[in-house]
């Protein structure tokens, strides 16, 4: 079975369920922050549930992200 898809809040790192509406940021955090899940996202999340906190595991590079 395959791991579900989630959001991860790009303020707070709050993790939710994937829908639509968060992803399009049609939905914000509680805290005012928007969702994301992309699959660096994905990525971001399984490496926060690895136990990897430093920001080179965290946060993906500025250009790979602006052409998403």
């Amino acid at each position: 079975m395959s791991n579900p898809k989630h959001v991860l809040c790009q303020d707070c790192l709050k993790l939710k369920p994937y829908t639509d509406a968060r992803h399009a940021s049609e939905e914000q955090c509680e805290c005012g922050g928007d969702f994301c899940g992309c699959l660096h996202c994905q990525e971001t999340l399984e490496a926060l549930k690895a136990g990897k906190t430093k920001a080179g595991f965290l946060i993906c590079d500025a250009q790979e992200f602006a052409e998403l």
